[in-house]
C-alpha cells in the first residue's frame, strides 16, 4: 500500500578540490512536490569561482541519509555535467517513473557539485589576482599589477627523481628517442629531481604526455620535440604536461591569500620549508643562520622528500623552498603588464625564469613575488619544476566521470532479449575513458611494460587498422595486464593481482582491489549505464534508432531501428579488413563518450551468466557471477549489426584473442580531496499521485488482479452465481510502502436480493465490515497480503420467478465497494469492487 505523502529533507553538498578555496559550493537547496503530480522540483544555486563548469550529481534518500539508494534517473534540468555556476538552477525529478508507488517522510535530497582534478594535480581557479612584491617589498622588476589567469592544473609536489627516471627510461627507449634527455639528479627517489634544464623539462613534458596519450604541448616546425634547444611553438589547449607560466605559478603560492609574502602568510620559518634561515629578515622566524636542521645530512644537496611540508590554500606544498622550480617565460625586468589576461612573458630573451627558492637559499628568495632566473642550458643542484596542464571541464586525462546511483538497466524499447530483462541496479561513481583504447596507446604501454625490471613477457602485440584506432584482437587477458601495466607506468596502484603480487604474465584469474586507483576494464553494469548516458530508456547511446552517421556498423537492413545505407559503413570500409574508424569519429553521447556503439566490441570485467540479471536486480555495483566459461562483451563492432550496438545487448566470448574485440578503460577513484554536507528541515510536499494502498480482487486467491493498478474501475471482478447459489471472490490489501502501517477496510453490506458475509485471516470479520470498519494488523512493505473472502449469497426467494411451468431466476446483480485508506493519512485510499450477477 502506499503512501503519498513525501516529506522532503534536502542535504546540500559540494566538493573540495585541492582545497577550500577551489571546492564548489551548492546553497539555498530546496525541494517540493508539485500538486497533483508525481515530480519533485528542486531548487539551488551553484557557486564556483573561476570554473566555468561543474558536474551536478542528484543523490536521494528514503531513509534521512542512512543510505543513498533512491534511483534518481529521472531528473532533467541543470544536473550532470556541464552544469554553469549561478542562481537558480532547477532540476525536476519524475518520482512517478523512479519510485513508483513507494512512500517515505524522510526523503534527503543531496547535491554534490563536482571539479573534476587528475590525480596528483590541484586544481587553481582561474580569475584575477595582484602579483608582484607585497608586504613592504621593494623590488623594481616586480611591481604589483593586477593579472587574470584561466583556470588550470598545478602538481601538488614538485616532480621526484622516481618519476623523472621512469619517464625517461621510457622517452629514451622511443620509437623516435629522446636522445639528449639528461638523466637528472636526486637525493633520493622521492626527493626532487634537480641537475635539469630547462631544455630537458620541456622536453620531459613531452615525454610524459607521449607516453600517457596525451597531446604533447610543445613542437618545432609541427614535430614534437624530442631533442634540441629549439626555441619551440607551444600548443597551450592541448591536455599534455607543460610548465607553468609565471603569472600561473605565482598565483597558484598565494594559494588563494592576497598581499601575503609568503604561500602561508607573511612570515615563515623551518616548520614550513626547507631553506637557509637568515634571522637578520624580520619574517625569517627560524631560529638559526644556517640550513633546515632536519636534511643537513648525506651531503649536498640538503633537499627534503617533496611533501614534507603543509600545502598552501590550493593543496600545493613546497611552493617555498626545496628546490627552485622553472617556469615557461623568458625573464625580463619591467614587463608586467597592469590588467593583462593569461601573461606568458617576453617573446624571447637570454634567461628563463625559476620561482620558489630553495634549500640553499635564504626566506627573501622564497617570496611569492621573488623572480629568479638562468640560462635554459644552466643546472643546478637547488633547480628544479613541477609541472602545469591546461583544465579541461569535466574530463580528466580523456576520462569522463560516471556519476554513482540507481539506473534501469536491460532491454528496453519492445526488445525481447531473454538474457537481459529491466532490471534496477546502482553503481559508484566512477571514471570511464572518452574513447576506446587506440593502438599507439597499446603500443606506448607494452614497449614499456616489455622493458621493466618484472616485464610482461605474455603480453600480445595486439592489431590495429592504425596508430588511432582501436587496437583489436587483444584477449580479456591482455587487457587486463596492460591495464595493470599502464597504472605501473604512471606510478599508480594496480588493480589485479594473482597472490598478493601484480599480475604481469599468465591466465589465473586475478583478485581484484577495486578502491585502488589503477585502470581497469569496467562492469557490465557500469559500462551500460555509461553508455545510456544519463538518459534511461534509449535502445542506444544516442537515440531509439541508428545510422551510419552515428556509429560504424554493419547494416543488415532488416532490422527496424536502423536506417540509411546498407552494408559496412561506407566511409571505412577500405583497405581490407578490419574496417574500423578512428576513435572518436562519431558524436558523444550525453557522458561525453564516443563510440559505445560500434567500432569495436569492448571487454567488460564479468563473466558471462544468461541469468545473472535475476539476481542483481536492486544490487549495487554488481560484478557478474564468481566463474564463467565466457567474459563479457558490449557495445557490437564494424562487422556487427545494429542488434549489437544495443545499450541492452548481451555479447560474450571466451576470454582469448578475438579480431573485432577491444576496451576501453576504467577508474574507481573519483580524484577530490572531499566533500562539504549540510542538511535542512523537513519540507512539505503534497500527495504523489496514484500512490496509494493496494487492494486486489479476484475470483480466487489466486486469481487477484489489479495490484499496482491504482484506478478503481481497473480493479473489479465479476463473479457469476449460477442457480442464485452462493460465489465468493477475495480481496487483497497490500502494503507498498516502506514504512509500517494499519489499513483500514470498509465495505458495503447485502441489499434486498444479495446477503455477503466476509472472513479474513482472524476469523469471521462480517460484523466488522457491517458495522463499518476492519482493521488490518500492522503490515510492512513485503508482509504478506491481508486476504479477505466476500461470499455473496442470493435471496432465492426473491430472484425466482414463475413462468409457466418453468421457475426462472431472475438476473441481478450486486457491486461491493470496498475501500481501504491508511491510518496514517486518511487522505490516502483506494478502492476495488466485486460485481456478482445471477445467470
Amino acid at each position: 500500500m502506499k503512501a503519498p505523502v513525501v516529506g522532503l529533507i534536502v542535504a546540500l553538498a559540494s566538493t573540495i578540490a585541492g582545497s577550500a578555496t577551489a571546492a564548489p559550493v551548492v546553497t539555498n537547496l530546496t525541494a517540493s512536490q508539485r500538486t497533483g503530480t508525481k515530480l519533485v522540483d528542486i531548487a539551488y544555486d551553484v557557486a564556483a569561482p573561476g570554473f566555468a563548469a561543474v558536474t551536478v550529481s542528484l543523490e536521494i534518500s528514503s531513509d534521512a541519509g542512512a543510505t543513498w539508494t533512491v534511483p534518481a534517473t529521472s531528473a532533467t534540468g541543470h544536473v550532470g555535467a556541464g552544469v554553469a555556476p549561478g542562481t537558480g538552477k532547477a532540476i525536476v525529478w519524475d518520482a512517478g517513473v523512479d519510485w513508483a508507488g513507494n512512500y517515505s517522510t524522510q526523503m534527503n535530497f543531496r547535491l554534490v557539485a563536482d571539479i573534476l582534478v587528475p590525480v596528483g594535480l590541484a586544481v587553481i581557479p582561474g580569475g584575477s589576482f595582484t602579483m608582484g612584491r607585497t608586504s613592504g617589498d621593494t623590488e623594481s622588476d616586480a611591481p604589483p599589477v593586477t593579472v587574470t589567469v584561466g583556470t588550470f592544473y598545478l602538481a601538488e609536489t614538485e616532480t621526484t627523481k622516481a618519476q623523472w627516471d621512469m619517464v625517461r627510461t621510457w622517452a629514451v627507449a622511443h620509437s623516435s628517442p629522446y636522445t639528449d634527455l639528461a638523466a637528472g639528479a636526486g637525493k633520493a627517489a622521492d626527493h626532487p629531481v634537480q641537475m635539469v634544464s630547462w631544455w630537458d623539462v620541456v622536453k620531459w613534458c613531452n615525454a610524459r604526455s607521449e607516453m600517457e596519450g596525451l597531446t604533447p604541448v610543445y613542437t618545432v616546425g609541427g614535430a614534437v620535440m624530442r631533442t634540441g634547444t629549439m626555441v619551440p611553438d607551444v600548443n597551450w589547449a592541448a591536455n599534455g604536461y607543460r610548465l607553468p607560466t609565471e603569472a600561473e605559478w605565482e598565483k597558484s603560492a598565494r594559494g588563494g591569500l592576497a598581499g601575503k609574502r609568503f604561500p602561508l602568510g607573511d612570515q615563515i620559518s623551518h616548520a614550513e620549508a626547507n631553506y637557509y634561515g637568515a634571522t637578520g629578515y624580520a619574517y625569517d622566524l627560524s631560529p638559526i643562520d644556517n640550513y633546515h636542521p632536519t636534511y643537513t645530512t648525506g651531503g649536498v644537496p640538503y633537499t627534503s622528500a617533496v611533501g614534507s611540508f603543509s600545502g598552501n590554500g590550493f593543496g600545493l606544498k613546497d611552493m617555498a623552498g626545496n628546490v627552485y622550480e622553472w617556469c615557461w617565460d623568458w625573464f625580463a625586468p619591467g614587463t608586467y603588464t597592469n590588467g593583462a589576461t593569461d601573461p606568458r612573458g617576453p617573446a624571447s630573451g637570454t634567461f628563463r625564469v625559476f620561482r620558489g627558492g630553495g634549500w640553499s637559499a635564504i626566506a627573501f628568495n622564497a617570496r611569492a613575488s621573488l623572480r629568479g632566473n638562468s640560462a635554459p642550458t644552466d643546472t643546478y643542484d637547488n633547480v628544479g619544476f613541477r609541472t602545469a596542464r591546461t583544465h579541461f571541464a569535466d574530463v580528466v586525462d580523456d576520462f569522463s566521470f560516471i556519476p554513482g546511483g540507481s539506473f534501469a538497466m536491460g532491454l528496453t524499447n519492445g526488445d525481447t532479449d531473454s538474457d537481459a530483462p529491466p532490471i534496477t541496479v546502482s553503481v559508484s561513481p566512477f571514471y570511464l575513458a572518452v574513447t576506446e583504447t587506440t593502438k599507439v596507446h597499446w603500443d606506448t604501454v607494452r614497449t614499456w611494460a616489455l622493458a621493466h625490471s618484472s616485464p610482461y613477457t605474455d603480453l600480445a602485440a595486439g592489431e590495429g587498422k592504425a596508430a588511432d584506432h582501436p587496437v583489436q584482437t587483444v584477449s580479456w587477458w591482455d587487457v587486463v595486464k596492460w591495464c595493470n601495466a599502464r597504472s605501473e607506468m604512471e606510478g599508480l596502484t594496480p588493480v589485479y593481482t594473482v597472490g598478493g603480487t601484480v599480475m604481469r604474465t599468465g591466465t589465473t584469474v586475478p583478485d581484484v582491489n577495486w578502491a585502488a586507483n589503477g585502470y581497469r576494464l569496467p562492469t557490465e553494469a557500469e559500462w551500460e549505464k555509461a553508455a545510456r548516458g544519463g538518459v534511461p530508456g534509449r535502445r542506444f547511446p544516442r537515440g531509439n534508432t541508428i545510422s551510419h552517421a552515428e556509429a560504424n556498423f554493419k547494416n543488415v537492413g532488416g532490422e527496424s531501428y536502423q536506417s540509411g545505407t546498407t552494408g559496412y559503413h561506407p566511409t571505412y570500409a577500405t583497405g581490407g579488413f578490419p574496417y574500423t574508424s578512428p576513435v572518436g569519429s562519431f558524436a558523444a553521447n550525453d557522458f561525453g563518450l564516443k563510440n559505445m556503439a560500434g567500432n569495436a566490441f569492448e571487454w567488460c570485467w564479468d563473466w558471462y551468466g544468461g541469468t545473472y540479471y535475476t539476481v542483481s536486480n536492486g544490487t549495487t555495483d554488481p560484478r557478474g557471477p564468481t566463474s564463467g566459461a565466457d567474459r563479457v562483451v558490449r557495445g557490437g563492432s564494424w562487422i556487427s549489426i545494429a542488434f549489437s550496438a544495443r545499450s541492452s545487448c548481451r555479447d560474450a566470448d571466451t576470454p582469448t584473442r578475438v579480431a573485432d574485440n577491444g576496451f576501453r578503460m576504467a577508474r574507481s577513484s573519483v580524484p577530490e580531496s572531499g566533500h562539504g554536507s549540510a542538511t535542512t528541515d523537513n519540507v512539505a510536499v503534497d500527495t504523489l499521485a496514484a500512490v496509494r494502498p493496494d487492494v486486489a480482487v479476484g475470483a480466487s486467491a489466486g486469481a487477484l488482479t489489479g495490484v499496482g493498478l491504482y484506478s478503481p474501475t481497473s480493479q473489479v471482478a465479476t463473479l457469476i452465481s449460477k442457480k442464485a447459489k452462493p460465489v465468493t471472490g477475495y480481496v487483497s490489501v497490500f502494503n507498498r510502502s516502506n514504512r509500517p502501517d494499519v489499513i483500514a477496510v470498509s465495505g458495503t453490506g447485502g441489499s434486498a436480493f444479495f446477503a455477503v458475509t466476509y472472513s479474513g485471516p482472524e476469523g469471521n470479520i462480517t460484523a466488522g465490515l457491517l458495522a463499518g470498519t476492519y482493521r488490518t494488523p500492522e503490515m510492512e512493505q513485503g508482509d504478506a497480503p491481508v486476504s479477505i473472502r466476500a461470499t455473496i449469497t442470493p435471496n432465492k426467494k426473491k430472484l425466482t420467478k414463475k413462468k409457466g411451468k418453468k421457475t426462472v431466476i431472475l438476473k441481478k446483480n450486486h457491486t461491493l465497494l470496498i475501500q481501504v485508506k491508511s491510518t496514517f493519512d486518511a487522505a490516502i485510499g483506494d478502492a476495488a469492487s466485486i460485481s456478482a450477477q445471477t445467470k
